[in-house]
């Protein structure tokens, strides 16, 4: 992997080619599903691509909430399974997921914004992000599916994406970040207290985390997830690249993925993680 200053973080292995002069030249919509392991930050990272493309953030297990609050025939459906404590199965994920994205142009799944809402922001809107022509309408993040190549290989039989984002960490200060997670009972925030520092050494890069402050308010309140021991994501990671790799080589045969590694807080990431995305956009 390529060595990084503290400032940035970089990309270490990249599948999609560059668009060329013509591609910047036309308008293209992104579509982009984005892969990582537990505790990367992976949705934060998600969000904040979809806001700056003006584009919707697609959680699927806010779509699926939100199909159950609706009341939906696929809403009750889901709800019957839940509460029996079965797994939903794909046909009804990727049904709920195609009812979406045929009827949303705009707005954000985690922010409530389907149907109706997403329909009154439906208006086209182009702008330029990094020397390319970007157009909103039609757009999506994809958060958390699809998890394995069948689900893959159901996606494309009617949405092609044009970009696959993996993230990555190194597994210790993985392991590190997870164990570091707070979560306040009062306001429901999400911090992480701690404080990771890796030398760049071995053809590793430097590897800069500052702890994320917890308010004086939310400090009376904090507390660590039950599931963050561990022995708990040491197991969720064993299961991750189990089910990952698969799909991981799914899409780089199809000349789809970004691999990109994280070596620094949001601040530092943010600057380099947004160009490369824009730039690896296939049209």
């Amino acid at each position: 992997l390529p060595s990084s200053s503290s400032s940035s973080s970089s990309i270490s292995c990249r599948s999609v080619g560059s668009a060329s002069t013509s591609d910047n030249a036309s308008p293209v919509t992104p579509k982009i599903v984005f892969l990582g392991p537990p505790g990367v930050g992976k949705g934060t990272y998600a969000k904040k691509i979809a806001k700056m493309l003006d584009i919707p953030h697609v959680s699927l297990g806010d779509l699926l909430r939100e199909e159950v609050k609706l009341g939906s025939a696929l809403g009750k459906e889901v709800s019957d399974l839940v509460e029996k404590g079965q797994l939903v199965p794909d046909e009804i994920v990727l049904d709920i997921l195609k009812q979406f994205l045929r009827s949303s142009n705009g707005g954000s799944v985690s922010d409530n914004k389907i149907g109706a809402d997403a329909e009154s922001s439906a208006a086209e809107q182009e702008q330029e992000l990094f020397g390319r022509a970007i157009k909103s309408g039609g757009g999506y993040v994809l958060d958390g599916f699809p998890r394995t190549v069948k689900q893959a290989e159901a996606l494309s039989e009617f949405e092609q994406v044009n970009l696959v984002l993996n993230l990555f960490l190194r597994e210790d200060v993985l392991i590190e970040k997870c164990l570091g997670r707070r979560i306040c009972t009062e306001c429901n925030g999400n911090y992480n207290v701690a404080d990771i520092y890796r030398k760049a050494e071995g053809g590793k890069p430097e590897i800069v985390m500052p702890p994320l402050s917890v308010p004086e308010s939310c400090k009376p309140h904090i507390v660590t997830r039950k599931d963050d021991t561990e022995e708990i994501i040491l197991k969720r990671l064993k299961i991750y690249e189990n089910e990952s790799k698969p799909l991981e080589a799914f899409y780089r045969e199809r000349a789809l993925l970004l691999d990109y590694e994280i070596t620094g807080g949001i601040e530092h990431t943010l600057p380099t993680l947004s160009p490369a995305v824009v730039r690896g956009l296939r049209s």
